[in-house]
């Protein structure tokens, strides 16, 4: 029995899906770069143009940043300088 608030470990080649609110990743056999990929596609809407360019600047991602994030990542920026 673990107690109140004890930390559990497993290794990145142990998890197979990870579930929030916003999809299912399968992280199986998949490399650095693609479970970087997926488990931004089920983060936070507000969280994930942020997350992706973390990733392109530290080279986990180095591919151009899908459409829909780099609208995101501009109305980010514009709302805040109002």
């Amino acid at each position: 029995m673990l107690d109140p608030a004890a930390g559990v470990v497993t290794s990145r080649g142990l998890v197979r899906y990870i579930v929030t609110e916003y999809g299912v990743a399968y992280l199986h056999g998949k490399s650095i770069r693609e479970r970087a990929k997926a488990l931004i596609e089920i983060a936070h809407p507000k969280f994930r143009a942020e997350l992706y360019e973390y990733c392109e600047k530290t080279k986990w991602l180095q591919h151009s940043k899908p459409e829909h994030l780099k609208a995101q990542a501009a109305a980010t920026r514009s709302a805040e300088y109002v």
